[in-house]
């Protein structure tokens, strides 16, 4: 089933096309973006200017066109603060349908609000303590405290950075008295947030749409990365680090701003003011940094078609994120056998059976899992060297829920589950985090053990038992039928653990 989902924001007008398909992540085949900015005569006149809606409509009808010849079956429309606040917004949604056919709501602050939720909850883990949602547009900010069951306080503040554009001017440098000023009205505005957040233990601030991915792309640029690349599914920026960008958008000139690499040139004059509201948020809740995601409203409307249209049912997991765009991947690449789960519950035995050497957590255990299962990917395109091609299609697989240091692990992982181990002068081990490389040796030995253990991909070693003993880790292995081959291949391929671990690997059968 193929959708069309155009969200008219106060600042830009967006569209996707998604593939969906029961129980798998949306997949996007097309997006289009037109920075329409029906704010601009919006919050400065209270109405939508006749050159305004002419651009609109013209960009809807574009999308429209390009949705039909994607073949979409459904297009879903909505628009949001801008029209919702203009005196002839509901007019403008009128000529729309005229012109068009195509209908469009016209969201309420707390619809909206849900919609995020609903993207966002479907793009990252919400698992556990509750989260602030942050998304900040152009007539209005939505701050959502939120877990993987339901919001627990939601509101639509008046932060939108086209309305703060009309009310502080951003397209000039902000001296200290300014920035004060500014900084004051965001803080009073942000105060029941702040409170809701604080009440509610707040861990994470995940922060999504154009104003925080576009921070994440000039962060990014600015740290040697090409402006014109692809954006991961999770950015990470420090509090200290937002801090900074907004105090050096704030003090340049727009025209110093414009050319700053990675910056998109239609957000020059309003940028610096997002960032201020994003930094305003961290500090309001105290929280040491924000992770992006990319999913926003159009993701939410799809979403919702989807739930709310049963001839066509949709059973997604919307807990498990970041293993539903695993195992996603794994099937796309065509690796739909046994043996990735086999070897996952190998893996994961042999892990938990010498933790008391390794020390290592829940995080290293999951990602041991997911390395697994997508270890073998690589044939796709070939075996011989499918451990390498494997390296290549996790880091392109677009994973949800991961920030790029964890693709690079994974990918990692992948390609060394065969021959040669890790080295110094590998292009793909260099690429990893230095800080991840002894966790990540020790994920490789232990997957790269499971492997051999199932050489013949048949799950005749049903189960191992580990024991730490003082001269060795001990592999007692349990199965059907004749083990010596997958022993044998588990032996040739002990040699990282034995390292990582600084104890050899010894292996019998059980009785």
């Amino acid at each position: 089933m193929k959708i069309a989902a155009i969200d008219i924001g106060s600042n830009s007008i967006h569209m996707i096309v998604v593939e969906a398909e029961t129980g798998r992540d949306l997949r996007i085949l097309d997006r289009e973006k037109d920075m329409a900015r029906l704010g601009d005569s919006a919050f400065a006149d209270g109405r939508l200017s006749a050159s305004v809606q002419a651009r609109a409509l013209s960009t809807i009808g574009r999308f429209l066109h390009l949705a039909r010849r994607r073949g979409v079956d459904a297009v879903i429309a909505a628009a949001t603060s801008a029209v919702r606040e203009s005196a002839n917004g509901r007019q403008f949604l009128a000529l729309v349908r005229r012109e068009t056919g195509q209908h469009v709501a016209l969201l309420g602050e707390h619809e909206e609000a849900r919609l995020i939720y609903l993207a966002v909850r479907d793009a990252v883990d919400l698992r556990g303590p509750p989260s602030l949602i942050v998304d900040v547009g152009g007539g209005s900010a939505e701050t959502i405290v939120a877990d993987s069951t339901a919001m627990r306080f939601a509101a639509s503040l008046p932060l939108g950075v086209l309305r703060l554009n009309a009310l502080f001017d951003g397209t000039r440098p902000f001296g200290s008295k300014r920035q004060d000023r500014l900084r004051r009205h965001v803080r009073r505005l942000l105060e029941d947030t702040a409170r809701a957040a604080r009440a509610a233990r707040v861990q994470r601030v995940v922060g999504t749409a154009g104003t925080v991915n576009a921070m994440a792309r000039l962060h990014l640029a600015s740290n040697g990365a090409e402006p014109d690349a692809d954006l991961p599914s999770v950015v990470r920026l420090s509090s200290d680090e937002v801090s900074e960008l907004a105090e050096m958008l704030l003090s340049l000139p727009l025209k110093k701003r414009e050319r700053l690499p990675g910056m998109d040139p239609a957000r020059a004059d309003t940028l610096a003011l997002g960032t201020l509201v994003v930094d305003e948020v961290l500090k309001a809740v105290g929280a040491a940094e924000i992770r992006t995601c990319r999913a926003a409203v159009r993701e939410g409307l799809v979403l919702d078609y989807l739930a709310t249209h049963p001839a066509r049912p949709s059973s997604r997991s919307t807990h498990d994120v970041r293993e539903r765009s695993v195992r996603d991947a794994a099937a796309r690449y065509g690796d739909t056998t046994e043996h990735g789960e086999h070897v996952s519950s190998l893996a994961l035995s042999i892990f938990d059976g010498t933790k008391r050497l390794h020390g290592l957590g829940d995080v290293e255990r999951e990602m041991l899992h997911f390395g697994a299962l997508l270890h073998d990917v690589g044939q796709h395109i070939e075996y011989r060297r499918h451990h390498r091609h494997s390296y290549y299609l996790v880091r392109n697989a677009e994973l949800q829920g991961f920030d790029p240091d964890e693709v690079e692990c994974l990918a990692v992982i992948a390609r060394y589950h065969r021959k040669s181990a890790p080295k110094d002068d590998h292009d793909e081990w260099r690429s990893l985090a230095e800080r991840l490389k002894p966790s990540t040796r020790l994920l490789i030995g232990m997957l790269r053990v499971a492997d051999g253990l199932d050489r013949g991909h048949a799950q005749e070693v049903t189960s191992v038992e580990v024991s730490v003993r003082k001269q060795a880790v001990v592999v007692t292995v349990k199965g059907k039928g004749t083990l010596e081959l997958d022993v044998h291949g588990a032996e040739g391929k002990s040699d990282v653990l034995a390292q990582a671990l600084n104890r050899p690997i010894e292996f019998k059968l059980a009785r």
